[in-house]
């Protein structure tokens, strides 16, 4: 009797979970109901939940996946055990695992849309920025010269912002930044964009710092650098990528903190909140990571001026990005493999179609703001060339 009362108690604890998260798929649908929980709830949750975990002295989001996995394989082998032991009511057993297994499920869907997973159903940020991404059917010729031109800048800017830290082209050894005051040096960046950019009032507000995954973490062997925890509100980075890359990890993952959820957006913003930061070492940071996604979509193109171009770099940039090479590819092939496969699958499941690419992607997005700030924001110059 106690059986069946608990699996019809599951029963319907799943049936309204799952009507829950139903009602949010079909709210995503509509550009007023996710804009709105974006600046309303949704923004709110994930400055409160940033917060509260923020006053906890170590990271949180390890804590809770460990936690998850474990009691999973504790679940997992109670069930199999339950089930074993059942006999002839295996069926009755079957049920209330399947109806367990369903509230997990449906209770993690409406809690992940909650805190993050609507917001990939928001409008084109550059929709909400007036911004004109590049059009496919443009003359090839005129957009190979747009793209040559651009990528010339945005090395020539990568060069200055360079040896403007460092006061030389080679200081002969990777850049060292100090990381608190990375962090304080973006999120100034970020205070700086709803006035010059138009963004809501919220991307102003500062977080709580970005936590360094710990030494046991397994996820820097598949490949990623950094990631973002809905149900913390913590942004992840590992300590361990080059200094200068982390300054732009810490950038992109502050932007998801701030529902910017597509990986594209993320990079875009992460971009101009580095580069609107009155901390050198932050705007060299955006202007390496725009120089190199303008020299790889050269490269598809014409891989001989790609390869020139890529040359011009000072030695001091060709040497930290040697280094965040040989930090990408210190993991084994088939982890790195595996992890950018499930990366792709979760970002197609979030109605993200370019699933990986969608990286890459950012660039259309700078090649727009390049065509609506075309002299680059000269009234805001802090060193020569290099724009605050």
């Amino acid at each position: 009797m106690y059986e069946t009362q608990r699996i019809r108690m599951l029963a319907g604890w799943g049936f309204l979970q799952w009507m829950v998260a139903l009602a949010l798929w079909l709210g995503s649908s509509r550009a007023g109901f996710t804009e709105g929980w974006a600046t309303g709830l949704g923004i709110r949750l994930a400055t409160l939940l940033a917060r509260l975990s923020g006053a906890v002295p170590f990271p949180l989001a390890e804590l809770l996946y460990g936690s998850l996995g474990l009691g999973f394989l504790a679940w997992a082998a109670w069930s199999v055990l339950h089930l074993v032991r059942s006999g002839r009511r295996w069926r009755r057993a079957l049920e209330r695992i399947a109806f367990e297994l369903s509230i997990a499920t449906s209770g993690t869907l409406v809690a992940f849309q909650l805190t993050f997973g609507l917001a990939y159903a928001r409008a084109p940020l550059s929709d909400r920025l007036g911004l004109v991404p590049p059009d496919p059917s443009e003359a090839p010729d005129a957009a190979y010269t747009e793209l040559r031109a651009l990528t010339e800048r945005f090395v020539d800017l990568a060069n200055a912002a360079y040896i403007a830290v460092h006061a030389t082209p080679d200081t002969g050894a990777p850049t060292v930044m100090d990381r608190q005051a990375m962090e304080l040096a973006i999120e100034r960046g970020y205070s700086a964009l709803p006035e010059r950019y138009g963004f809501e009032p919220t991307m102003a507000g500062q977080r709580p710092p970005t936590r360094a995954m710990a030494p046991f973490n397994p996820v820097p062997a598949f490949g990623v650098a950094g990631f973002y925890t809905p149900f913390t509100g913590e942004a992840m980075v590992d300590s361990a990528i080059p200094d200068f890359y982390e300054g732009f990890v810490m950038a992109h993952e502050k932007a998801h903190q701030r529902l910017i959820a597509p990986e594209d957006e993320a990079d875009f913003v992460g971009f101009l909140a580095a580069l609107h930061s009155d901390d050198g070492y932050a705007r060299y940071c955006a202007w390496v990571e725009a120089s190199t996604k303008a020299l790889l979509h050269l490269a598809r193109v014409d891989p001989v001026g790609a390869e020139a171009l890529a040359q011009r770099f000072v030695p001091g940039i060709r040497r930290d990005l040697e280094a965040a090479d040989a930090y990408f590819t210190a993991s084994p092939s088939f982890t790195r493999s595996f992890g950018a496969a499930v990366n792709d699958a979760y970002l197609r499941a979030n109605a993200q179609e370019l699933g990986n690419d969608s990286y890459r992607h950012s660039f259309q997005l700078l090649v727009a703001w390049a065509r609506r700030y075309p002299d680059l924001e000269p009234g805001m110059l802090a060193d020569p060339g290099v724009p605050r």
